[in-house]
């Protein structure tokens, strides 16, 4: 079968770039609808629309589609379905309104800007205390390899001899970065000294995972003094690196991120290295992996560095406000029943 990648369109249907014939365009999956079409299948399958100009107005705004994540939530559990996919019937669960799909895709659309508040202070600290512990060992550092974790550095086997080192692939999309970017600080340096920025320049035209990944490329011991400076381990500071980028990406993008289980958690401390974390080592494994421990991670980062002193209340507060009902709680997050007594919530 030709991916639909490798079709091009013609006035009379579809012809592949392989040279397979598909022929007139196929009829899609599923038809278009109108909006008013869309709010209509909402009540034929039992969802309560109070006010449906309002919802349609809503579903143009939003995208069905988007919206889905959240509808999917209020129905039907498919008896038989894979729970692994937590297959649902398309009939809802009985007295749900559309007002309260809404309640929650938007409480979940503040969640993501508050975690990308916090996660941005974090990023940009990050980078600070990559590039001064870095930038102590050598102000090129990221550019000499013999400076780099050996692992980070070493040439594949000789039967990948045609793949690069991972560093080599590191370095060629720093060096697009370089070449591509707009800054003015960029263009000063090049003119008055040359082009090899300082690292404390560089993780500023860096992206975030460029900068995790030279963060595990470091010799260990930058690894270490950067993580002691962080208030942790250094195989912790990586996995919340990696975590957190990942978060990132998924509020970046306008995901859902209320109930979802994350691909990367961050690594919990050792108990007793970080008091203030111990309690995420009584947390069930399911809760291990949703949005409580990262956003606890936070919390605690950013009391602990003095940055945003507002955020753990506004994050506090936003989460008491989470439009529970009999179909969701905050355990669909991981938040336990005594989250919110901990002083962690209560600097």
């Amino acid at each position: 079968m030709t991916s639909p990648l490798g079709l091009l369109r013609e006035p009379t249907g579809w012809f592949s770039l392989s040279g397979d014939t598909v022929g007139l365009m196929s009829q899609p999956d599923k038809e278009h609808k109108t909006y008013g079409e869309q709010v209509q299948i909402l009540q034929d399958r039992g969802l309560i629309v109070d006010d449906p100009i309002a919802a349609e107005r809503f579903l143009a705004n939003s995208n069905y589609y988007r919206v889905s994540a959240y509808l999917h939530t209020y129905r039907l559990r498919k008896v038989d379905g894979d729970p692994a996919f937590d297959e649902r019937l398309n009939e809802f669960i009985d007295g749900i309104h559309f007002a309260q799909v809404v309640a929650l895709y938007e409480f979940d659309q503040r969640m993501r800007d508050l975690l990308l508040a916090a996660l941005e202070s974090f990023e940009i600290c990050f980078r600070a205390v990559l590039a001064y512990h870095a930038g102590m060992r050598h102000p090129h550092i990221h550019l000499y390899p013999e400076l780099l974790n050996e692992a980070f550095t070493a040439q594949p086997e000789a039967v990948d001899r045609n793949r690069l080192s991972n560093y080599d692939q590191w370095l060629q999309k720093y060096s697009s970065r370089s070449d591509e970017s707009k800054e003015a600080f960029v263009a000063w340096h090049a003119a008055r000294y040359d082009s090899r920025l300082p690292i404390w320049a560089a993780v500023e035209i860096m992206e975030f995972g460029q900068v995790a990944r030279l963060y595990r490329g470091l010799a260990l011991t930058e690894r270490d003094a950067i993580a002691r400076d962080l208030g942790m381990q250094a195989r912790t500071l990586a996995s919340w690196v990696a975590a957190f980028n990942g978060l990132r990406n998924t509020c970046a993008h306008h995901a859902r991120v209320w109930n979802r289980t994350l691909v990367i958690a961050p690594a919990l401390p050792k108990r007793g290295s970080v008091p203030a974390l111990d309690h995420l080592h009584d947390l069930h494994d399911r809760s291990q992996k949703r949005l409580y421990v990262p956003a606890a991670a936070l919390a605690w980062f950013l009391t602990t560095r003095g940055l945003r002193p507002e955020w753990v209340e506004q994050f506090r507060a936003h989460v008491l406000s989470f439009p529970d009902d009999k179909v969701i709680s905050l355990a669909d997050m991981g938040f336990d029943d005594e989250w919110e007594q901990l002083g962690l919530w209560n600097p």
